[in-house]
């Protein structure tokens, strides 16, 4: 997915905002070599694009002012205005530009965000002004992946997800803060909708720092993606995010349409969210360490909504957790796997060695003598 900079005068957040056409200097033949080699190399191609806004330096604004939402002197947002889609002529180029874009049947995806709040318009009804924007994208090609912002625009609803494939919930990769959406969300929406990616070590939200197992262990919660340059990582790290890539394909055929829960836990500084399958035989549960414990022994987590005799897995074990194992439950280091009925989930629960701060364990259930290979 090619991020925010690729499009007319764009060099930061204050100009190039309506002009969907590849920049000159960084793309002098256009996007389309770039797009073969995506694809040479077994991927898809897509492209961010924040369609219903404009920034005042851009030939949009300077060729229609009037397009504008809101009144000039407005305050604003990411240093843009809205665009006023209820006027049919600004509905008609934004669309004619999208629609000539995605003509390219080398483009398979749009990340398609919005970055600030929406002034009120003089009465003009725009949700049925952006919906007809979405309409219009969506029949000129009607196998587009679509990925909805949701904070920025308010996009995580029946309207949007019967237009679009998933929502991104938050640019906050904070597991701390995102997991609880993720949880939340779920009680309206599949994981299959939620983007879930591992983003960087360093939360520019929170400041604070997670390895990178926790960042895996999260996304795989959802609809997973990167959101990280590989050149950059060490050999051990790309076994890692290799491994997740790999638990999450193996795991999706279930995780994808199953039930997000937030499981209780005794310590208030220890998350744990799960995903569930409907048939209840399987489970893949995240535990995060946000600070350090209160006692030296962590209670076990219990684990409801379950059903029958059921096989533990800890895959994508942190070294940090490997590296205490001597001292934590044996259950660690078990290839097998414990054995625990759906009573003594529930009634015991599973032991939990201790965890650093910024550090995350996943379990994996499913049932008892089931190879990993079958999901």
């Amino acid at each position: 997915m090619l991020d925010d900079g690729w499009f007319g005068r764009r060099r930061d957040d204050r100009r190039g905002l309506g002009d969907w056409t590849p920049r000159p200097d960084a793309y002098p033949d256009g996007l389309g070599p770039l797009m073969d080699r995506v694809r040479h190399l077994g991927m898809e191609f897509g492209l961010w694009v924040e369609p219903e806004m404009v920034n005042r330096d851009s030939a949009l604004f300077e060729a229609h002012p009037g397009w504008v939402l809101g009144e000039p002197d407005q305050p604003l947002g990411r240093h843009q205005f809205a665009l006023d889609l209820g006027q049919p002529a600004c509905l008609d180029h934004v669309a004619g530009v999208l629609e000539t874009l995605v003509a390219d049947r080398r483009i398979a995806a749009l990340k398609w965000d919005m970055n600030r709040d929406v002034p009120q318009g003089a009465g003009r009804p725009l949700v049925p002004a952006a919906t007809a924007l979405f309409d219009r994208v969506r029949a000129a090609r009607p196998d587009l992946d679509i990925e909805a912002c949701a904070s920025g625009g308010g996009r995580a609803d029946w309207r949007a997800l019967s237009r679009t494939q998933r929502v991104w919930l938050s640019d906050a990769h904070d597991p701390d803060l995102r997991l609880p959406m993720m949880a939340a969300y779920g009680l309206f929406a599949p994981p299959e909708v939620m983007g879930s990616h591992i983003g960087p070590e360093v939360s520019h939200q929170t400041g604070r720092r997670w390895s990178l197992h926790a960042r895996a262990a999260m996304a795989v919660l959802g609809s997973m993606g990167l959101e990280l340059d590989p050149t950059t990582l060490a050999a051990a790290q790309r076994d890692t995010v290799r491994a997740c890539v790999t638990l999450h394909k193996r795991v999706r055929p279930w995780l994808h349409d199953g039930h997000l829960l937030v499981l209780p836990h005794p310590d208030p500084a220890l998350t744990a969210v799960g995903v569930f399958a409907r048939d209840r035989c399987r489970a893949l549960v995240c535990v995060l360490r946000r600070a350090p414990a209160t006692s030296a022994v962590t209670a076990p987590l219990r684990i409801r909504h379950v059903s029958g005799t059921l096989q533990v897995r800890v895959p994508l074990l942190d070294p940090a957790v490997r590296r205490g194992a001597p001292a934590q439950p044996p259950w660690i280091d078990m290839p097998e796997g414990l054995r625990l009925t759906d009573a003594e989930l529930r009634a015991v629960g599973v032991p939990l060695p201790a965890l650093p701060p910024g550090r995350a364990l996943l379990i994996e259930l499913c049932p008892a003598g089931a190879s990993p290979s079958d999901g």
